[in-house]
């Protein structure tokens, strides 16, 4: 219970605010200001928490061992979208951790924010699995993994794999993740979804859904029950679209052309109702 290094009870969470700390850190300070099990979920307390440093575990365990610290990496770039890929390297003098950024050597911070902050937490996550690990394999630990707004930063490519991806590479982990994407929607299946919201009162909810998740494309989620829109047009469109519809009520030809057109699909990007 108060043995912090202990795999029992493993659990890890990230903020929408995550980070990566830049500036010096002292592990020790560190320490001293929150105990080690609270500063593995601090981040969805506190904003202002920034997580550890890769270089900070990543220099102890190649220390102490090479092996472990080589299957450490192998699981890092599971994890990972295939355009980056953690050397092992830290650069000299500031030890940068340095990546193989689509065949070019880069230090994480040069990379992208949204590279950043997903290599960020996953390394974090690294980092303390194996703390925790002793002879185990780092996936071969259990535990519990919160992740606030998963799809924070992501290209739309990478939210389709994220999930089963990070299930693959750590299968005793137990994800749990919040999203407004639907493109990470559809890649779980329903039983695997709550939903939140709040009732009349103001009071907070919490349901399952009986309809389907799995597959379906963003247009048929976004008008599902689990994201709740009538339309996924522009409001300003969806304006337009009702004054040519009232124009070509009153008999305007080109206005019932130009709206048969938006019902198709095929209308032009700069064509409003007053043909500007």
């Amino acid at each position: 219970m108060f043995d912090e290094t202990s795999a029992k009870a493993f659990i890890v969470g990230y903020g929408a605010t995550r980070r990566i700390e830049i500036s010096d850190y002292s592990e020790s300070s560190a320490r001293r200001s929150r105990g080690l099990r609270y500063a593995r979920v601090a981040s969805l307390f506190e904003d202002h928490v920034a997580l550890r440093p890769i270089q900070v575990w990543a220099e102890r365990l190649k220390l102490s061992d090479g092996e472990r610290y080589t299957y450490a990496i192998k699981k890092f770039n599971q994890a990972l979208p295939e355009a980056v890929r953690f050397t092992g390297e830290l650069g000299n003098g500031d030890r940068q951790p340095m990546f193989m950024f689509r065949d070019v050597l880069t230090p994480l911070s040069s990379l992208s924010d949204g590279y950043k902050s997903f290599i960020g937490w996953v390394g974090d996550l690294i980092g303390h699995l194996s703390d925790v690990a002793g002879e185990k394999k780092i996936d071969d630990i259990p535990g519990i993994v919160l992740l606030d707004e998963i799809d924070l930063h992501l290209h739309p490519e990478w939210q389709r794999i994220v999930v089963p991806t990070l299930a693959k590479a750590f299968p005793k982990l137990q994800f749990i993740f919040t999203s407004h994407s639907p493109l990470i929607a559809s890649t779980v299946k329903r039983e695997n979804v709550f939903v939140t919201d709040v009732d009349e009162s103001g009071a907070a909810t919490i349901r399952q859904l009986e309809e389907r998740l799995y597959g379906r494309s963003i247009e048929e989620l976004l008008v599902s029950s689990y994201f709740g829109l009538t339309t996924t047009h522009p409001e300003s469109f969806q304006d337009q679209s009702r004054e040519l519809f009232l124009k070509a009520a009153a008999g305007d030809s080109s206005a019932a052309l130009e709206y048969l057109q938006r019902l198709t699909g095929v209308a032009s990007d700069n064509t409003d109702p007053e043909g500007n």
